[in-house]
């Protein structure tokens, strides 16, 4: 496997995660106010 391609493999994870992380902290902001 590439190195860049495992690079753009693990931002992407990253990304992702970070994503999900955020949704759920606005949705329970949300759901407290």
């Amino acid at each position: 496997m590439n190195d860049s391609l495992k690079t753009l493999l693990i931002i992407a994870f990253l990304i992702v995660i970070l994503w999900n992380l955020g949704a759920g902290l606005y949705y329970l902001l949300v759901d407290k106010g």
